[in-house]
């Protein structure tokens, strides 16, 4: 399952904000609307939540949470390491270990 940084709390300790991603719901058939459910939650499904993790937590996706710094952390997964940082949708980093199809690095915004 996929995942998004979703921000951070640092009470009682630094943890991330997990947000577990489920696969968008097929398209509905031709000719019929998709409405949402009472409550604004989707068709079908609820609401995911964000969930807290530390380091040495396991993420929806398998990996694991290695450490957070300021507002990036990184996971490691089969000896990849990857960086994400808050707001950014895909990786800001990956360590040589980690292969081309696995992930490519978003490039980082200079300041």
């Amino acid at each position: 399952m996929s995942w998004r940084l979703a921000g951070f709390v640092n009470d009682p300790e630094v943890a991330a904000l997990i947000m577990p991603q489920a696969r968008p719901a097929p398209p509905p058939a031709p000719g019929t609307r998709r409405n949402p459910a009472p409550g604004g939650a989707p068709a079908g499904g609820a609401i995911a939540q964000a969930e807290r993790a530390v380091a040495g937590d396991t993420l929806p996706d398998g990996s694991k949470l290695v450490a957070i710094e300021g507002d990036t952390i990184t996971t490691e997964l089969d000896g990849c390491r990857l960086v994400y940082q808050l707001y950014r949708p895909e990786p800001v980093s990956a360590s040589p270990t980690c292969a081309e199809t696995t992930a490519t690095a978003e490039p980082r915004k200079t300041e």
